[in-house]
């Protein structure tokens, strides 16, 4: 059977959103849907990870809404994949009821391949990554 697999790197509300929205239309049409959680997305799926990034616009909808719809289906797994050793001790009960089980990352590659596996990914966005520090360049100091 056809699937699609989302991965969830940016845990802002708008790209949550519109991950649950693509997730949910995934389903309607009859795709089994896996969503792994990386960095920002597994902060947005603690226990209220989101509220520290609240919507612009306070008529948005709360983001993890649409997840909680889009679960109640059973149609749709939600996994924590924890991707460093820091985020590695990461256990089930750190994560919104919403997530189902806490994976390795060998589990979103796997799930990622084969025929039939449609594919996105919601990472940081360009402004996201233009207020990220850039790394300090090697000098060499002569005594």
């Amino acid at each position: 059977m056809a699937r699609m697999v989302i991965g969830i790197g940016n845990g802002a509300p708008e790209q949550l959103v519109l991950s649950a929205a693509l997730a949910t239309k995934a389903v309607e049409i009859g795709l089994d849907v896996d969503i792994f959680l990386f960095q920002g997305g597994m902060g947005a799926f603690r226990d209220r990870g989101v509220r520290r990034h609240p919507p612009a616009n306070s008529a948005e909808p709360d983001p993890l809404q649409g997840f909680a719809r889009l679960h109640a289906t059973g149609k749709a797994r939600i996994h924590a994949c924890p991707m460093d050793g820091v985020r590695a001790r990461a256990r089930l009960k750190d994560f919104s009821p919403l997530v189902d089980d806490v994976v390795g990352l060998g589990s979103y590659v796997d799930s990622s391949e084969g025929p039939g596996v449609l594919h996105a990914y919601f990472g940081p966005c360009a402004e996201e990554k233009a207020q990220e520090p850039e790394p300090r360049k090697p000098t060499l100091q002569v005594l």
